[in-house]
This record gives structure tokens, C-alpha cells and sequence, in this order.
């Protein structure tokens, strides 16, 4: 035992369960969730915010021993963040390498035991505004509004020229436009604390996905029933093609209750419904999703270089802006930055376990990338980790 560790010991503290708690609650603020942008929205906040994440990482690798199955990962990280920001990229592209590469070496630099055992508090925090989601869209479902609700700073020009606003209430959020009513009932898509409700029902999935879809714990139920009230496209495919790999009896039970919650949507707005899910399964709804088909002349017209490398980081705001699809990756950074994505993930898979036994979270990550194509990044990283756990890494109440 050093001296480190007998310190803490003569306190009575236990220094893992304090990183453990502090790890899960900088994660979850990585995803930016609205009380960082909804209230008072502005560039030094971010900054305030990345500083205090720099020094609150530096100041644990004084306290717990770094991953050393990071320094594996580190070259092919710095290529995927060079062929992301920097490759024909100019000054702003080398300061967003900067700040996402230290972020992400800090989380994959954390000892795994810390980071299984800040998955139960990660957890618990899904689930705290997961459980306002269901009561906001219980509200919402009877009353048409929510009590108190107000409105949230909007800081996306894309949505406030098509006067698309975000509605605040107690620790959850809605966009208006998003909320539809017949017969006296409304159905709304809910945000959770972030700003999409297709990027909440992903962390949703994602999470319990990560947890080997154990729904047990009653957090893992509530993450599941929020997940399901964003009536996101991404959580219903990402969670059925979990369960098939997982486990087919509970692949059964979660098509049963996805099923269900279609047909609730069914009765209230049939066309709600094929908008939001039925429409969006196609061949050209996922190429061109969510913008991004402007790109895909460019991209077909261009030279063999710009196929390969990309046009730049950014570039794509030029013709597609607020487009999010996996085609901006390839637009940006070629198919050279979508290659380096996948064997960014197989090598931690591979050489954080040695052994690739979380084959299952490999093609679901996957499918979050063709409509979130920033996979490579804090949040997501975070939750590869946390797929790796072994079950002795689990609380005793989820047993």
C-alpha cells in the first residue's frame, strides 16, 4: 500500500467509489445535456467546463494507476483525430483535435475498474431524468402541457429559422414541433436532458446495452421505458438487433413491448407513426437521413483523393448545413476516416480484455454510426468500456 493509498485509508474514504462517481457525472456532462446550453448558452461556459474536466482527470491520475492498454489504442486515436480534424483542416480544426483528443485519452486512460464500477452511477443518472421523461410525457399525454413548463434557449440557427423551439421543465425538455394531439390526447418525443430525442433514446440503448440488457435493476426498466418515449428510430433498431445477439428470449419480450408502444402510436396519430419510424426504413431515408444527400454528388464527382481523405473538417457546412448522417464522415474525412472508426473500436474491444468477448456491442455501435457518426468521442468511448464489464463488477441490488 503507498502512501496515497494509506492516506485515504486513515480517512475512511473510499477513493475508487469517490472517482468511480465523479467519472459517471463528467461522462454524462460530456453529452451536454440542457443545463449547460438551455439556460445560458455561450463559449466560455464550454471552455469553463473543458477546464474543469482537464484538471479533474489530471488530478486522478494522482490517485488511481492509468490503463495501460491505452498506449495500444493511442496510434491509431491519433489517426483517426488527424484524418478527422486536421488532414486539409485549418487552424480550428488543430484546436478541436486538441481538446477532443486529451478528453478522450483521459477516459480511455482510466483503470477499468473504475470505469465498471462508475457504469451503476452512470446508471442512476440516466435513470433520475429518465424518470422525469415518463412523467413529463404522462403530463404532456393528458394535459397537453407540462406545469411550469418554460422555454430553453435555442442555440442551433438550423432549428430557430424553422422555428422549431425547445420547451423546458423539470429536469427534462421537448421540441414543440415534435408534439402532436387528437382527441383530447397528446404524444410528444421526448429529449430526456439532451437536445434530440433520437441522441437519448441512443445513450438509452447504448447504456443498457452495455449492461447486457439486464433489466432487473429498476433504473435499467426506467432507461428502457424513456428510451422507448422518444419513439427514436436508432434505440427500436439498436435494441432489437442487441437482443437477437444477446439474448433471442429477451430479443421476444423487447419486440413485444416495442411492438406495443407502435401500435399506442398507432391509435393516437397514424400518421406520427410512419413519419417518425415506418417512412424512415428505406434504402434512401438511410443514405440521405437527416441532410446529408447534397453530399453525395460531391462525393461521387470528386476526385479519387477527396473519396479517399475527404474535403476537411467542417467542409460540409458549406453544402449541407445541421446534416449528421455517416455520409458527412465520409464527406469530411473519406473512407479512410470511416475505416479508422471501425478498427478504433476493434482494438479496444480486442486489446482492452484480450479477447473479443463483446463481439455483440461491436455491430451495434456500428449501427449508431450510420445516423451519430461521432463515435470516436468521450460519451461513446465511455460506454464501449463499460460494455466490457464482467458481472462481478456489478452492484449487489442488481442481482
Amino acid at each position: 500500500m503507498n502512501q496515497s493509498d494509506i492516506w485515504w485509508h486513515s480517512k475512511g474514504v473510499d477513493k475508487n467509489s469517490i472517482v468511480s462517481i465523479l467519472s459517471a457525472f463528467f461522462v454524462f456532462l460530456s453529452f451536454n445535456p440542457f443545463v449547460l446550453w438551455g439556460f445560458s448558452f455561450s463559449d466560455s461556459l464550454k471552455i469553463f467546463f473543458d477546464a474543469f474536466f482537464v484538471l479533474f482527470f489530471l488530478s486522478v491520475f494522482f490517485v488511481v494507476k492509468v490503463n495501460k492498454h491505452f498506449f495500444i489504442v493511442l496510434p491509431l486515436l491519433i489517426i483517426w483525430g488527424g484524418l478527422r480534424f486536421i488532414f486539409l483542416g485549418d487552424d480550428h480544426g488543430l484546436v478541436s483535435f486538441f481538446g477532443w483528443f486529451i478528453k478522450s485519452c483521459f477516459v480511455l486512460l482510466l483503470p477499468t475498474h473504475i470505469i465498471y464500477k462508475s457504469g451503476f452511477y452512470f446508471g442512476l443518472l440516466l435513470s433520475f431524468f429518465g424518470l422525469f421523461s415518463i412523467l413529463g410525457f404522462l403530463t404532456i399525454f393528458f394535459y397537453g402541457y407540462f406545469p411550469g413548463e418554460f422555454a430553453l434557449i435555442n442555440p442551433y440557427k438550423n432549428k430557430s429559422l424553422l422555428d422549431q423551439n425547445y420547451i423546458g421543465f423539470y429536469f427534462g425538455s421537448y421540441l414543440d414541433y415534435l408534439k402532436t394531439c387528437n382527441s383530447g390526447f397528446c404524444v410528444v418525443r421526448m429529449n430526456g436532458p439532451l437536445d434530440e430525442p433520437g441522441l437519448w433514446g441512443t445513450l438509452c440503448s447504448l447504456y443498457l446495452v452495455s449492461d447486457r440488457l439486464d433489466l432487473r435493476p429498476m433504473r435499467n426498466k426506467v432507461i428502457l421505458i424513456s428510451g422507448i418515449l422518444t419513439f427514436s428510430l436508432a434505440f427500436y433498431l439498436i435494441i432489437i438487433v442487441s437482443s437477437v445477439l444477446i439474448n433471442y428470449r429477451r430479443f421476444i419480450y423487447l419486440f413485444v413491448l416495442l411492438g406495443l408502444s407502435s401500435v399506442f402510436l398507432i391509435f393516437i396519430n397514424k400518421e406520427y407513426f410512419f413519419a417518425l419510424l415506418f417512412d424512415r426504413i428505406s434504402i434512401d431515408s438511410v443514405i440521405f437521413q437527416r441532410g446529408a444527400g447534397p453530399l453525395i454528388t460531391p462525393l461521387i464527382d470528386g476526385d479519387l483523393h477527396e473519396f479517399v481523405f475527404g474535403h476537411g473538417y467542417l467542409s460540409s457546412l458549406e453544402i449541407a448545413p445541421g446534416a449528421s448522417s455517416w455520409i458527412v464522415h465520409w464527406y469530411e474525412g473519406g473512407l479512410a476516416l470511416i475505416f479508422a472508426t471501425f478498427f478504433v473500436y476493434a482494438s479496444i474491444f480486442l486489446f482492452y480484455k484480450k479477447t473479443f468477448s463483446s463481439i455483440y456491442f461491436f455491430p451495434v455501435i456500428l449501427v449508431s454510426f450510420i445516423q451519430r457518426p461521432e463515435i470516436v468521442w468521450i460519451g461513446y468511448l465511455y460506454l464501449s468500456l463499460l460494455s466490457l464489464r464482467p458481472d462481478q463488477f456489478k452492484s449487489k441490488s442488481d442481482k
